[in-house]
């Protein structure tokens, strides 16, 4: 790590700022080469500086744009992180696949091309696992390198071809052209205006995008090795933004304005040349940032709080019934104003004794008031007890008095304050004072203990769970399950008597099931088959006992399928609501022709042997035959390939016995052809 590097460390932890790395700025971009060392060019003058060596040759890398970590896959097939700075690297694990094209898009996914054939995957930059995406539907001799470019991917080749990869639909991926230069095993993009590159041996092309096909040597010789890979990070500032005007609250509060953005310079209204400041006094402050790419600005105004208070007017004592008039008197300007009660009006009315409060809401504080409003009322009284009566049981109800009273009386005619009652009805109690009369109602209902039931599956099917559910009648106040659970509803994964107990006010009630193990059904297909292109072969399977339901792959629901196709395809037999798959990998190749032909026939009309046909035709996508008699003369053709010849020339006549020649051209499912001669005798 050179003296720069370190010294722009040490003052990224000090400060504790998102330093950004310089490495990385406009119009550089680094080259990994052939003998494993990493340098930084700048296209602009073409000056290279040698970071370091990754002592492990890189066939390809690339930088993420969320954080800026660089990455890199070996020549060994193993994927690293690549220190910027000084090119030092750190294992992330193997991906056992020989990558030599890496690229990120802006999102931070690693794309990666395979060295010796057309495929796109995707890395994982945590564990090196890959995923495969397909092939890019177009061929490429040993893919060079990827890059992201507006928003576009381009692959090179080995050869001097240009690939534009099409993402969202691998199979349309085109070939651009030819660029006439070979070996570009390295593409990348730099510069405000994100200038294209190609590296190619020891030398740094530029490509003009209205023109792929027509690049510039820009820097001749600019490595000492060849290039294997480029990659580059633009840090361009974006608008700046100090936010909405800010507000001081108090002497003592202070804001922070932070206008930080990578690779920038920054000058503050007081000449202050960092990305932040703190501000304790109100004014206008603004910053000017200048990137790589541009300038911006940004002003704000910072006020200071004015204080608000608030008081309650005084009121007046009177009965319940009568309406009291609360006022809130704010000293200053606010921003909203909220009692107790929920009403936003300066003035509320009151009709009932207790607490109000007020709070008025400033930019940056709320003051508060309150007041306890009590009037000379009516005794309040409420009924205490349940209002539910259990069957063959008594409660007692209790009169719960608010102050002083003359009189109480109950609906039974009881002047006690406690009653006990044993029927269900309404019963209610009456209070007088000199404030007038006030009462209190409650309906009580008799009630038996709440019933409880289990909804269950019949069976649980084998390696599966299942949801048991209590459904009680009615309220209860505590469900336990034997399993020790009190959620009404419980997953089991094993076969077993199952309970629930459940508590309400008049009582305990249980309910149970038994929940059976359906066991596995061993579902079974042949592992494997082979399908000779052009054919058909029948795919068969079952389970090792009865069985409910059977579905194919393919939709079909017999026992036996006919397939036409290579792939996997899967056999489902269900029990009971229980299914198990089985599935079977069916895998396609070109079959030998097999064409096997007798040597004599018989058309004699004995119904047996009675016309040339072939014993075996196999594998055979079409076929010509044509029979000549022994002076040459062609007296039957036809293109079955069964031949089917009754021994009849072509004008009906039944051709004379003795030895006839036959000439056969046929063709395979590769279209690749075959001819065959051969005789045959025919005797009647």
């Amino acid at each position: 790590m050179n003296v720069i590097n370190i010294i722009f460390r040490i003052i990224c932890v000090i400060t504790m700022a998102l330093c950004s790395n310089p490495l990385l700025g406009q119009d550089n971009i680094l080259l990994t080469l052939e003998s494993g060392e990493l340098f930084l060019v700048n296209t602009r003058s073409c000056t290279k500086e040698l970071v370091g060596n990754t002592d492990s040759v890189m066939l390809d890398i690339a930088i993420n744009p969320m954080n800026q970590r660089m990455y890199g896959v070996s020549s060994s097939s193993q994927l690293f992180e690549i220190d910027v700075n000084d090119a030092s690297i750190d294992l992330i694990g193997p991906v056992d696949i020989p990558f030599n094209g890496l690229a990120f898009s802006d999102e931070g996914i690693l794309y990666g091309m395979t060295q010796f054939s057309n495929r796109l995957y995707r890395i994982s930059t945590v564990t090196g696992n890959v995923t495969l995406l397909g092939d890019i539907g177009v061929s490429v001799s040993s893919a060079g390198d990827l890059n992201l470019y507006k928003d576009k991917m381009y692959l090179s080749g080995n050869s001097d071809l240009l690939v534009e990869v099409n993402l969202q639909n691998l199979q349309k991926s085109v070939i651009i052209g030819s660029t006439g230069i070979q070996q570009v095993w390295g593409t990348t993009s730099a510069g405000c205006d994100s200038k294209f590159y190609l590296g190619a041996l020891t030398n740094l092309y530029q490509v003009d995008d209205s023109d792929f096909l027509s690049p510039v040597l820009l820097c001749p010789d600019v490595v000492p090795s060849p290039i294997y890979g480029a990659t580059s990070l633009v840090e361009d500032i974006s608008e700046v933004d100090l936010g909405p005007d800010r507000l001081l609250c108090g002497d003592d509060d202070e804001i922070q304005l932070n206008a930080f953005t990578t690779n920038a310079t920054y000058e503050w209204q007081d000449g202050f040349d960092g990305p932040s400041i703190t501000v304790t006094e109100p004014g206008q402050y603004y910053v000017t940032v200048t990137g790589g790419c541009g300038v911006s600005s940004d002003t704000v105004i910072v006020n200071r709080e004015k204080p608000v208070d608030v008081a309650i007017k005084e009121f007046d004592v009177l009965c319940k019934g009568e309406t009291l008039l609360l006022t809130a008197q704010p000293s200053g300007d606010f921003d909203s104003l909220l009692w107790s009660t929920g009403s936003s009006d300066r003035t509320i009315e009151v009709t009932e004794a207790g607490s109000y409060s007020v709070a008025v809401s400033g930019p940056c504080s709320v003051i508060r008031d309150s007041v306890n409003v009590t009037f000379k009322t009516l005794t309040d009284v409420s009924i205490e007890g349940s209002d539910v009566l259990c069957a063959g049981d008594s409660n007692h109800l209790t009169a719960r008095i608010s102050s002083d009273f003359d009189t109480l009386r109950w609906s039974n005619g009881s002047l006690d304050r406690t009653i006990e009652i044993t029927e269900a009805g309404k019963y209610w109690v009456e209070l007088i004072n000199q404030c007038g009369a006030s009462s209190d109602t409650l309906e009580v209902i008799l009630k038996e203990p709440t019933d409880v039931s289990i909804e269950a599956p019949d069976v649980l099917c084998e390696g599966a769970s299942v949801v048991l559910t209590a459904r009680p009648s009615a309220d209860f106040e505590l469900l336990l399950w034997s399993t020790g659970s009190n959620d009404p509803s419980v997953l089991v994964s094993e076969a077993g008597l199952y309970s629930v107990e459940l508590t309400s006010q008049c009582g305990v009630t249980t309910d149970s099931v038994d929940i059976l193990l359906n066991e596995s059904l061993e579902v079974f297909v042949e592992q494997s088959a082979v399908l000779c292109v052009g054919e058909s072969i029948f795919l068969t399977g079952g389970a090792a006992r009865y069985f409910d339901s059977l579905l194919w792959s393919t939709g079909s629901r017999e026992q036996a399928i006919e397939v036409t196709e290579a792939g996997q395809y899967w056999l489902e037999i269900g029990e009971n609501g229980c299914f198990e798959r089985a599935s079977i990998l069916v895998e396609s190749e070109v079959c030998p022709p097999v064409l096997e032909l007798p040597n004599v026939f018989t058309p004699n009309g004995d119904t047996f042997n009675n016309t040339f046909t072939p014993f075996t035709v196999e594998h055979v996508k079409s076929m010509s035959t044509i029979l000549f008699d022994r002076t040459g003369q062609k007296i039957f053709q036809t293109s079955d390939q069964h031949i089917n010849w009754d021994g009849k020339l072509e004008n009906g006549q039944e051709a004379s016995e003795g030895i006839y020649f036959w000439l056969i051209d046929y063709s395979d499912f590769l279209d690749k052809g075959y001819k065959i001669r051969g005789r045959v005798t025919l005797i009647r």
